[in-house]
């Protein structure tokens, strides 16, 4: 989400979230068989689990997109593929590589478990990317030259002592 959707987060898409697409497949898409039997099937899970009021894995290795994350915050949102639905994900529920601070890269894909929370919200978890590895944001980041007490004196003072004198 943008700022001016109240959201603020480092890493947004600016697409408006409106609460009736949220969970459901838009109008002109329509679902095939496989999905269909699939999502009657999850269905099926989410109502038992809330009945129970017991958190529960629904399904694991889905695909998603993250649509917006805020590191401040420690939560965003994943859209997943086939339902094309917003998921809840927090920062705890993130696989990251060894030593690396937790954070998601607006529409980066990733693969992730759905479970079920006790009053009955879906959330997104074990989110990791989208070959299975743990995310790393060694790849996103510039690689920036040492700083040394002489950073940049030899390159401005090589090129000043390398030019030809002009007074003769």
């Amino acid at each position: 989400m943008s700022a001016e959707h109240g959201g603020g987060g480092d890493s947004a898409i600016d697409t408006p979230a409106d609460s009736e697409s949220v969970g459901c497949l838009p109008e002109d898409q329509a679902p095939n068989e496989d999905v269909n039997d699939a999502q009657q099937r999850e269905d099926q899970a989410i109502s038992t689990a809330k009945e129970m009021r017991q958190v529960q894995r629904i399904s694991s290795d889905l695909r998603g997109v993250v649509r917006w994350y805020n590191s401040r915050l420690c939560y965003g949102f994943i859209e997943r593929e086939d339902t094309k639905c917003e998921l809840f994900v927090h920062r705890n529920s993130v696989v990251m590589a060894p030593g690396e601070p937790v954070f998601l890269q607006a529409e980066s894909e990733v693969l992730f478990d759905l479970w079920t929370l006790p009053d009955g919200r879906l959330e997104a978890q074990t989110v990791r990317t989208a070959s299975g590895e743990p995310i790393s944001l060694r790849g996103i980041r510039p690689v920036c030259p040492p700083r040394g007490p002489y950073y940049g004196y030899h390159s401005r003072s090589h090129d000043i002592f390398s030019q030809s004198n002009i007074y003769g």
